[in-house]
């Protein structure tokens, strides 16, 4: 949800202290960059235990539907410090929701409180754009599963800043790093979203393969 808000440079998602999404039901929200309109779309976390697995699913899949014809992109959140377990299988819970292929040639990851990416940087320091690759690269190389994460993602990753003042030149400057990001995806799939059609495409895919499954399953059992 804060990176939502950095992208809008508006507090129109809701978020608690600690910057965690608070979202129960996936919202729309919209601002323009350089002339052109994002819509940006918060959703809920994939991990609510007030859910089930069903309500997780039926919250993506609204998701999907609020996109007319479909994101060029997805953001996939993920902070500075330990992967928990759930993060871990994010990609392939999406993935086996969306796609593999389809999926990940449309999503980036970002790392969010990249200011702890490098402690020893003064807090004081009215550098807005400073620069923590090298540091993002040794987080990434010293964790397995974020190295696998950020191939699976075609490389796409950037650390980003949420602190401050969502209209603070700090914060203007990452929602410019996001836009710029989100255009160099959109140039490599040519100008392609994600589309309704896709996820139509592969929900009819896994039915069939249910059914032979299904079918291979009550042959072995006659």
């Amino acid at each position: 949800s804060a990176t939502g808000n950095t992208i809008l440079g508006e507090e129109k998602f809701s978020t608690d202290s600690s910057f965690i999404s608070c979202t129960s039901k996936p919202q729309k929200e919209s601002c323009k960059h350089n002339g052109q309109i994002f819509e940006v779309i918060d959703t809920p976390g994939l991990y609510d235990t007030s859910k089930t697995e069903e309500l997780v699913k039926r919250d993506l899949k609204l998701c999907l539907e609020m996109t007319s014809p479909g994101p060029h992109m997805f953001l996939v959140i993920m902070s500075v410090g330990r992967i928990t377990e759930q993060e871990k299988y994010t990609l392939k819970y999406m993935s086996e929701m969306f796609g593999d292929e389809d999926f990940l040639n449309h999503t980036i990851l970002v790392i969010t409180r990249k200011e702890d990416l490098d402690p020893e940087r003064n807090s004081d320091d009215e550098d807005d754009d400073y620069d923590v690759s090298d540091e993002l690269k040794t987080f990434i190389y010293d964790s397995e599963d974020l190295t696998r994460i950020v191939k699976q993602c075609g490389d796409r990753c950037l650390a980003i800043s949420n602190s401050g003042l969502v209209h603070s030149s700090n914060r203007r400057g990452e929602a410019q790093r996001i836009i710029q990001s989100a255009y160099e995806l959109i140039d490599q799939n040519k100008g392609v979203c994600y589309s309704n059609f896709m996820f139509k495409e592969l929900k009819r895919r896994q039915e069939i393969l249910r059914r032979e499954n299904e079918f291979r399953e009550q042959r072995l059992t006659e």
